[in-house]
């Protein structure tokens, strides 16, 4: 992984390494603790890079916010299911990214 200039792979081998360990359905939000997933994945959005600079614009002010101890930030995320909520939305924008510049590099 690409730590210092994180791009899409660099995600997604994240989230492949808990594969089987995280639950993003409806009936995950009360299983596997999310904090150590969620902690790396907040450090990759605060590192610059051309990638990050394409997700939408949430991930990246949440992350600032949850950096400087932004007190409703940090409240917000010490639940578990926020942490799930926050890390499957984000999941599912990378994998639509993904796929996007999937089907455009084909044609």
């Amino acid at each position: 992984m690409k730590t210092e200039h994180p791009d899409l792979h660099d995600y997604l081998k994240l989230f492949s390494l808990y594969t089987g360990k995280l639950d993003f359905t409806i009936k995950g939000t009360a299983g596997g603790d999310y904090s150590l997933i969620f902690e790396q994945v907040m450090r990759l959005l605060l590192k610059h890079s051309a990638f990050n600079q394409t997700l939408p614009e949430t991930f990246l002010a949440v992350a600032e916010r949850y950096a400087f101890n932004e007190q409703a930030t940090v409240t917000h995320f010490r639940y578990n299911e926020n942490k799930q909520f926050y890390l499957s939305d984000l999941y599912d924008s990378l994998l639509l990214y993904h796929e996007e510049h999937s089907c455009a590099s084909e044609e």
